[in-house]
């Protein structure tokens, strides 16, 4: 540098080229302290959701093992009530008994369905085997089976265009169908008998199940949902949402809960999809 042609004189530039490397220095030390601040959020944020998920994988075996448990013991008297029953059904046959025996029979087959389906890997929907499979095949199977005696009929909007996802079918359909009594219960507590919706498209590789109902609404305590035995109905043991978010973590995927303009819930449950194949 040429200090006699510099156009500020020497004296004000031994004044502001301190204050400028000084500024310099603040800045870039600045930034770098923000950005390994912000770094340093977003990895404890990580460690958290893992804690959370390693915590919530944790209570669903201990669930599991007690559904497990309670599966096992229930299998003997049942099947003692179905041969008692039976034995009575050959013993009186006039019509009423007939009918009275052919109840029990038709309860204590859905008794048996519901004691096989605890004892699918020990009720550790990660357990048991993934399958692949059309998302739509998988909602109109569980919507199937959910509707049969129910008051309330089901709307499918499908725009999954034969996305293919991969699960462990018996554990979806089963988290399926207690997030459709959900909204059903929910829609006969706030008195409303319209159609429960439910709306499948894909979106950047997600394919994205959507359970509308106009029932009752979200709980204040929101944050609680999906958390075992936790529960807003009278009779009810609070594992139904936690089992579905626990299927779509097994996948890779996720469950959350929205309200919905107008009144009611929306459940949007989401799974990432699988390469396309021909059907």
């Amino acid at each position: 540098l040429h200090l006699e042609h510099h156009s500020m004189p020497l004296s004000l530039l031994n004044q502001t080229g301190p204050l400028v490397a000084f500024g310099i220095s603040t800045v870039s030390i600045t930034v770098f302290i923000l950005g390994l601040s912000s770094s340093l959020g977003r990895r404890k944020q990580q460690l958290l959701a893992s804690r959370e998920k390693t915590a919530r994988t944790d209570r669903l075996r201990s669930v599991g093992t007690m559904a497990a448990g309670a599966a096992h013991e229930l299998n003997t008297p049942l099947s003692t009530i179905g041969l008692r029953t039976r034995r009575l059904t050959r013993r009186h046959v006039d019509e009423e008994t007939g009918r009275d025996t052919q109840v029990i029979l038709e309860q204590l087959a859905r008794c048996t369905r519901v004691v096989e389906q605890l004892l699918v890997g020990a009720g550790d929907p990660s357990a048991s085997g993934l399958e692949e499979r059309r998302l739509i095949t998988l909602v109109e199977e569980g919507v199937r089976l959910w509707g049969k005696d129910k008051e309330l009929t089901v709307d499918i909007h499908d725009r999954s265009h034969n996305a293919r996802v991969e699960v462990p079918r018996v554990s979806f359909i089963q988290a399926l169908i207690n997030l459709l009594e959900n909204a059903r219960e929910a829609q006969m507590d706030a008195k409303n008998n319209e159609p429960v919706e439910v709306h499948l498209w894909e979106d950047r590789g997600r394919g994205i199940i959507e359970i509308r109902d106009r029932g009752t609404g979200l709980p204040d305590d929101i944050d609680q949902i999906g958390t075992p035995f936790y529960t807003t109905k009278d009779s009810g043991t609070g594992l139904g949402v936690f089992v579905a978010q626990a299927v779509a973590d097994g996948a890779g995927g996720g469950l959350s809960y929205l309200a919905r303009d107008g009144g009611g819930t929306i459940a949007q449950w989401w799974f990432p999809l699988i390469d396309r194949r021909p059907t």
